[in-house]
């Protein structure tokens, strides 16, 4: 019985307790529900500017010559850039360097290997089956050029890959299509307004059938632009055969002129090279009330 009365007591006790620090409900105040949505949409944008990215390499067995060599090549290159307008403010050098260029030789027909006591491979030798054997001094010269209004003239990409590689660029590393930020802007507040109307229809989709007319906002979300760009990347290298052997050599025979490209077109038809459209994307997350 006395156990059964301390119960008692502490019931009562966390019974006042709560009493104490319930929060107060009028009788005319109601709870409020929310409803969680999200809206996405893009939106198409032509770009007008590009990025165009190619690379002269030359081998020598005297990194002197290698490197003189990319130099007279960098100069044809550049001049000629400039003498289909693009400015020296457009260009830039993304990467130089000067390394010992090793190729691996084959020096067996055969690739010796370990076998277990069941007659299969447990280690290849690759070494033993090829050689590394030093082919000379590798100068590789990377350029940038920046190309803008292309959305009116886009000719001019193919213009700079085919004017570089006429005089001496012996890699392209490929075409990257850009915004510029106030058309970009636009854009993403055109993609951003659509993409909150979704979220609100959305939102009144879900709340109709339901006979609630009344929802209001309390809470946004927006997610940060985001851009989906587009690139075309290309190879565009010597042709040989034999590997850097065959092209160092082909290398020294051609030093101070560009007379691999001599049949490279200069004018009229270019390589085409389209833009496309880029999209760029908006996300909103709405909490309503109601």
């Amino acid at each position: 019985m006395k156990k059964f009365k301390k119960v008692l007591g502490v019931v009562a006790c966390v019974a006042i307790l709560l009493g104490v620090f319930a929060p107060a409900v009028s009788a005319n105040e109601t709870l409020q529900s929310t409803l969680a949505v999200e809206g996405s949409a893009r939106v198409m944008v032509v770009p007008d500017r590009a990025y165009v990215s190619f690379s002269i390499r030359t081998l020598d067995d005297d990194p002197i010559v290698s490197q003189e060599m990319n130099r007279n090549r960098s100069n044809e290159i550049y001049a000629a850039l400039a003498a289909i307008g693009v400015s020296a403010s457009d260009t830039q050098t993304q990467w130089y360097h000067i390394r010992r260029h090793y190729e691996w030789e084959m020096v067996s027909d055969q690739m010796p290997v370990e076998w277990d006591h069941y007659g299969n491979p447990v280690r290849f030798m690759p070494n033993h089956w090829y050689d590394m054997v030093f082919r000379g001094y590798e100068t590789t010269h990377s350029i940038s050029v920046t190309l803008n209004n292309i959305d009116v003239d886009a000719s001019m990409i193919g213009r700079v890959l085919d004017v570089s590689v006429a005089h001496g660029a012996n890699m392209a590393s490929g075409v990257t299509f850009a915004v510029s930020p106030d058309r970009r802007e636009v854009a993403y507040l055109e993609a951003l307004g659509s993409a909150t109307r979704i979220a609100r229809s959305r939102a009144e989709a879900v709340i109709g059938p339901l006979g609630i007319n009344n929802i209001r906002p309390v809470t946004v979300n927006i997610e940060n632009i985001r851009i989906n760009v587009p690139g075309v990347t290309t190879t565009v290298q010597d042709s040989w055969s034999g590997g850097w052997d065959s092209f160092a050599r082909m290398e020294m025979s051609a030093l101070g002129s560009s007379m691999w490209f001599d049949n490279v077109p200069v004018g009229g038809e270019f390589t085409p090279i389209s833009p496309g459209e880029i999209p760029v994307s908006a996300s909103v997350s709405l909490i309503f009330t109601f």
